[in-house]
């Protein structure tokens, strides 16, 4: 509905309507100037309008009415000019555009809506401490609060119970043909309480909500019902999302002809504003333990290798044979493809002739007696659907690829930015060479290629395999989407869409609804998110050398000993020439801006990585040292310095009376405050503070630090800081493996034979003390236990 420009006093100073209206710059832009109309191209090359017509001010102290964006020129070109210039940072490919816009307009909006209940109508009327008081409430609090919806919420509902007939249910709610209540009428509330109110709904505003149309007998459709119970508990304001929140206030202070803005930059030191004004540290996703992720790994796996081709040959089988044909009883013209035989016939078909049940059986699922069905999950119902199987194929290689590359959701399973049926590329098969192009989501916002392991590459050609085959036996075009399937519903029984691609959660790419893990967890499947795929990966990194079966860097690089491998992590020369490069490429003077980006870009993506590595790093030291004090057999002088913590902190009685885990996580807390950080290496592991602080450290240099360069099996054995347990003894063991074929390859230069023979009686002499040193630390750990818990 077109609005009526209400011109207060307080306002009359706007621009002219005959000035020229700003252009926009960006070839993803089209400003409509008869519609009012701002015109976005996405990735997709579709688009999207956003009515500056439908875009409002709500009412405030100078103006009683709600104020529409396009009744003021000034108001257009501020907001036009804003988008430009935030949108022109965006690639062509980048999902992020309609984010990006719709931030630019949440912003301005808001903002002005703040400074209008507060008689300021212009950017360029804000003082500075205008600005800083604005930053310092949203600091504290939610900006749904600080902007104003919540009490606005609360007051047009208020409103709405004295004058009802102004606002009949159609109105300000969108009713499905039953007369059930849908959602809440986007463009009724937002014209009335300003953009962004229905973007968060507190949980007060929704019981509000529930309390109008309870008293009116309102009947809700099961999706709002849900909505409504949803819990939309209101987390505190992360320091992250705040430091986000002071960035977009500067964009406010960019300058252009004929374009409002702020006088000044109001927060040139965003990082240290986010810290003065905002005490509340970032949250974190909830981590999968290491536990199930081995379990979801494996089960995966399981399927990729075993189950899934197996499906393949099945799908392939009943085209090769027309079993269809025999189904319908009819000619082969009249009947190609399943989808030309009447659901009856399927049913039938599946009932009697029963070609998936060998299969299911194996998997320990009920037998397949549908094409398709509503819900995604597994019931204890006594069939399934193909759809479900699918699923479960689907959800495995999505999380093999997921898990063993580090990769966020979207890169993967993305209707637009995921994997295609194009991106995998087989360089030597036999010696397991593969690449895959990935997109980059937050950084590039490009394509990439990536080395990745023979398990990444089945789950792929996995993928490819069924999708090729489920087009043939169905007559579909096939198409370039990983993840989306060749839909086998016949074309009357079509009416759940979606089913053609994998539901990964609609809510933060959740992946807790998959049907897969109904199938790995049927007594109730653990919270599981995407980011937790980035954290496995980071597992690997550090557990690589304690579970010879999780040698991640050894299978990436597709060595067949750990000998080759540890040349790629101890050399030094490569590593002081690799930050050589990387200063010359931060530091050169005539960087371009495009270079600039990608460095930064890499910077970005690399510290992403770290965080998550140095997360698990934590979890790693207290896992080390609950072991320890749980008496498993661990070697080297760590053992030692953390019976001696036990014994100190057994004095009180609360330390006493916890179980080992809530020990171990106590001084592991302690020695993380004191820099204690694990460094995992093929001998073991290291747990030496910061440089400067490990004095009794073995491989300590002339300048009194930690040289990790000279850690080595014989120097470590004794270091206060080492620590190793059976798992890396395994590695030790194949290195003397290694060294004995090497005295004995008469290929070998005689000295490299004699040295190598030194070396291998020196390191079987090591493995020997460290076992009679595990057993000794595991004995005095028990019998302090036994002493001072019991």
């Amino acid at each position: 509905m077109k609005e009526t420009s209400h011109k207060k006093k307080s306002i009359s100073h706007h621009i002219d309507d005959r000035q020229l209206r700003y252009k926009v710059k960006s070839a993803l832009l089209e400003w409509r100037e008869d519609e009012k109309t701002l015109r976005v191209l996405k990735s997709d090359n579709t688009v999207n309008d956003y009515d500056f017509r439908e875009i409002f001010f709500p009412p405030c102290k100078g103006n009683i009415t709600p104020v529409s964006i396009a009744s003021n020129d000034l108001y257009i070109n501020t907001l036009l000019f804003q988008i430009d210039i935030s949108i022109g940072r965006c690639k062509e490919k980048s999902k992020d555009k309609l984010k990006v816009v719709a931030t630019r307009i949440y912003i301005y909006v808001s903002v002005m809506t703040y400074y209008r209940e507060r008689g300021i109508y212009r950017l360029n009327e804000i003082q500075q401490r205008d600005i800083e008081c604005l930053a310092k409430e949203l600091g504290k609090n939610h900006t749904y609060v600080i902007f104003g919806f919540e009490k606005r919420w609360q007051k047009a509902l208020a409103d709405l119970d004295l004058h009802e007939t102004e606002a009949p249910k159609n109105v300000i709610f969108n009713i499905d043909k039953k007369g059930r209540i849908e959602s809440l009428n986007k463009r009724y509330w937002e014209k009335r309480l300003g953009y962004g109110a229905c973007s968060y709904y507190s949980h007060e505003t929704k019981q509000i909500i529930n309390e109008y149309c309870q008293k009116r007998s309102y009947v809700f459709a099961a999706k709002f019902q849900q909505w409504l119970e949803r819990d939309t508990s209101r987390s505190q304001v992360s320091r992250s999302s705040f430091y986000k929140t002071l960035m977009s206030l500067n964009h406010l202070s960019q300058k252009e002809d004929g374009v409002d803005h702020l006088n000044y930059i109001p927060f040139l030191n965003a990082l240290k504003y986010s810290y003065k004004y905002c005490k509340n540290g970032d949250d974190r996703t909830d981590n999968i333990p290491l536990s199930d992720a081995v379990y979801i790994i494996k089960r995966s796996l399981e399927i990729v290798f075993e189950y899934g081709p197996a499906f393949v040959e099945i799908l392939k089988k009943i085209r090769q044979e027309e079993l269809f044909v025999k189904i319908a009883n009819s000619n082969v013209r009249k009947n190609k493809s399943f989808n030309d035989l009447l659901s009856k016939q399927i049913i039938d078909f599946l009932k009697n002739d029963k070609p998936f049940d060998i299969l299911t059986e194996r998997m320990q699922l009920p037998p397949i007696r549908s094409w398709a069905d509503r819900t995604g999950k597994i019931t204890e119902s006594a069939a399934i659907s193909l759809m479900h199987l699918i699923a479960i194929i689907q959800g495995a290689c999505c999380i093999v690829i997921l898990f063993l590359n580090g990769r966020r959701i979207g890169e993967i399973a993305d209707k637009s930015t995921g994997l295609r049926t194009t991106d995998l590329y087989k360089i030597n098969e036999e010696l397991g060479i593969f690449l895959c192009n990935f997109y980059i989501e937050k950084t590039y916002q490009d394509r990439h290629l990536f080395y990745v392991n023979r398990s990444t590459a089945c789950a792929i050609q996995l993928l490819v395999d069924m999708k090729v085959a489920l087009s043939d036996l169905m007559m579909k075009p096939n198409n370039v989407n990983l993840f989306s399937i060749c839909n086998p519903v016949p074309l009357m029984r079509s009416i759940n869409l979606n089913l053609r691609y994998f539901n990964f959660g609609e809510i933060n790419s959740v992946l807790s609804i998959f049907t897969l893990t109904n199938y790995l967890y049927p007594d109730g499947a653990p919270d599981l998110a995407s980011h937790m795929g980035r954290r496995f990966f980071a597992l690997l990194y550090h557990y690589r050398y304690d579970n010879s079966d999780l040698l991640s860097l050894k299978q990436h690089l597709r060595h067949f000993t750990i000998v080759m491998t540890k040349v790629y992590i101890t050399d030094p020369d490569f590593r002081d020439e690799a930050k050589n490069i990387a200063a010359t490429i931060g530091n050169r003077k005539d960087v371009t801006l495009v270079e600039k980006k990608l460095v930064d870009s890499l910077e970005l993506e690399y510290k992403k990585l770290e965080d998550e590595i140095e997360a698990v790093g934590k979890e790693r030291l207290t896992d080390v040292i609950t072991r320890i004090i749980s008496g498993d057999q661990s070697g080297g002088g760590f053992p030692r310095y953390i019976r001696k913590l036990f014994r100190r902190f057994a004095s009180d009685i609360n330390f006493v009376n916890s179980p080992a885990e809530v020990q171990g996580q106590i001084i592991s807390e302690r020695l993380q405050a004191q820099g204690y950080k694990p460094n995992c290496m093929p001998h073991g592991q290291c747990n030496a503070p910061t440089k400067r602080n490990a004095l009794n450290a073995r491989c300590r240099d002339e300048e009194n630090q930690t040289n990790t360069q000279r850690a080595c099996a014989s120097l470590c054995r004794e270091c206060p800081y080492h620590y190793n347990n059976n798992g890396f003894l395994k590695n030790l063991e194949e290195d003397a493996e290694q060294l004995k074929e090497d005295m004995n390859d008469f290929m070998l230069p005689p000295m490299q034979q004699e040295r190598a023979r030194t070396d291998y009686e020196n390191l079987i002499q090591i493995i020997e003390l460290n076992k009679i040193n595990m057993v000794k630390n595991s004995d005095l750990m028990k019998l302090a236990r036994m002493e001072l818990c019991e």
